[in-house]
């Protein structure tokens, strides 16, 4: 298990504060966040790269926080490409395995059996110059695995790679996590990328953890106004509560009432996805929707296969719906629409 306690490390006008978090052992755990958010340097700390000023690091009990580098048996895959370019495939991976000075026919060993895991060993022979950027990163991995961590840190592995590679290498990573009895902390900017592949995710903002949890649970169910709009809470509304009971709070948003079965405070922010809205060309009938608006589309987006339509109906209400749905329902700009939205799919949340 690898600990993170109370994590504090300042650098120029910069600061990691009150950093804590606990990785088990086959848990992939993400740290998301913007770039300048301090993912990178809580990986330094963790690594022994950078020192922290106070806090504590534990990795399988043991406290590492002074230890340097070296005697922490932490794999570290950077973003940029670090293969020695003057040696082979073979020579990278066996590279850590020399420094340890374990023997040479152990060490062709270790380096087959991990290239065959990884799905490199046609390339072993190969110069770094000779091969893709992404059996280049499977090298990289390789290597770090090679040394059978305790804990391998990961900074954005598929930042520079294209989408196909990137979906390939994610499932190779997701593989990584069955098949190694180790805690993975892997850094991104890329909430698909983090919820495709983690366990549980911390969403870091400017030095801080702002929110914590099981992946599925934060992506539904998010509590902070800065967790909802980084994981695509479009609508993101402000109102003053009018009612409220046992069975929920009625919202009034400029006018326009939203019920939502929590119970508010005087006055409150909420927040649903635009996934979340349906689209009607008339007012149904027979439906359980409590939130059910009219309005007039006033944009309409394309993002590939997806249309962002924004709605106004008192207040602007961003909805997405697939390509083929407007064009069954034949929407345009300018036209009445009514718009629902289940009452359990909106979010009321905190600053």
């Amino acid at each position: 298990m690898l600990k993170v306690i109370n994590l504090y490390r300042k650098q120029g006008d910069f600061e990691l504060k009150n950093i804590t978090f606990e990785v088990r052992k086959k848990e992939y755990f993400v740290i998301l966040g913007p770039s300048g958010s301090g993912k990178t340097t809580i990986l330094d700390c963790i690594a022994g790269l950078r020192k922290i000023h106070s806090g504590r690091i534990l990795i399988d009990e043991q406290d590492v926080t002074y230890l340097p580098p070296e005697k922490r048996n932490v794999a570290y895959v950077f973003q940029a490409n670090t293969l020695f370019p003057h040696m082979t495939v073979f020579g990278n991976i066996e590279y850590p395995l020399k420094v340890r000075g374990i023997q040479k026919e152990k060490r062709k060993h270790m380096v087959i059996e991990i290239a065959k895991k990884l799905g490199i060993e046609y390339i072993l022979n190969k110069m770094p110059r000779e091969i893709s950027g992404g059996e280049a990163r499977r090298v990289e991995l390789a290597r770090a695995l090679v040394i059978n961590p305790s804990v391998l840190l990961l900074d954005e592995p598929l930042a520079h790679l294209d989408e196909p590679l990137k979906r390939e290498l994610s499932l190779e990573l997701r593989k990584l996590r069955k098949e190694w009895n180790i805690p993975i902390v892997h850094v991104t900017h890329d909430q698909r990328i983090a919820f495709m592949l983690s366990d549980k995710i911390a969403l870091l903002q400017d030095g801080r953890i702002v929110e914590i949890g099981d992946s599925i649970k934060l992506f539904l169910n998010p509590r902070k106004v800065y967790t909802a709009k980084f994981l695509g809470f479009e609508n993101i509304l402000e109102g003053e509560v009018i009612s409220c009971s046992d069975f929920g709070s009625v919202i009034d948003v400029h006018g326009i009432k939203f019920f939502v079965p929590e119970k508010a405070k005087e006055s409150v922010k909420i927040g649903f996805r635009p996934e979340d809205v349906i689209i009607f060309k008339e007012l149904p009938i027979k439906t359980s929707l409590r939130n059910i608006f009219e309005g007039r589309i006033t944009e309409i987006i394309p993002q590939g296969p997806i249309m962002m339509l924004e709605v106004d109906v008192g207040i602007p209400i961003k909805v997405l719906i697939t390509r083929g749905s407007l064009e069954t329902l034949k929407l345009g700009v300018g036209e009445k629409v009514f718009i629902g939205i289940k009452a359990a799919a909106i979010r009321i949340l905190e600053d």
